[in-house]
């Protein structure tokens, strides 16, 4: 006697397929955005995707005046791209007692013992914390302060500035 296929049988290697289909396509997917050209509302999305098991943190550093940049994956050059901006980004930080406050730019020491000014750097670790930053670029201002959404993109550091102090007194209260 012929036995055939049980419904639950079945089913099994259907989620099966489709475990290994949404693997797959999950993986190709990945592999689309470490070659794409990043831009500034998605780059922590960007420094996610040099991120896996293995690894701890991914940086975005630009030197001098922002006309290259590299990809830091755990300290050590991983690519080197082609800024996206030039040197009149301008990058600050937020607190509550101080307001905001803009970076300085610091001084990175290159490979060969060479200082370089540092004109754009953020960073991210793999549990998704990274730089608290508030980024002014074109008269757009982008909020790198949240931890599981994507950046928001506000039509001036103001607007930002408000935004931010009215999530924090609603949080507050």
């Amino acid at each position: 006697m012929r036995r055939a296929f049980s419904l639950i049988e079945l089913m099994i290697v259907i989620v099966i397929i489709a475990l290994l289909y949404t693997l797959a396509l999950s993986k190709l997917q990945d592999v689309g955005v470490n070659t794409k050209k990043p831009d500034l509302q998605h780059l922590k999305e960007y420094l996610q995707s040099f991120l896996d098991v293995d690894t701890h943190e991914a940086r975005l550093l630009c030197l001098d005046r922002c006309e290259e940049c590299s990809i830091l994956v755990d300290g050590k050059r991983e690519k080197k791209i082609k800024s996206f901006f030039d040197n009149t980004i301008e990058r600050y930080r937020y607190t509550q007692n101080e307001g905001v406050v803009m970076i300085e730019n610091e001084i990175y020491f290159a490979a060969d013992g060479v200082e370089h000014p540092v004109c754009f750097s953020y960073q991210i670790d793999k549990e998704g914390v990274a730089d608290q930053l508030f980024v002014l670029y074109k008269n757009k201002a982008y909020d790198f302060t949240t931890y599981f959404t994507p950046t928001s993109v506000y039509n001036s550091l103001d607007e930002l500035i408000q935004t931010k102090e009215q999530f924090t007194q609603k949080v507050m209260q």
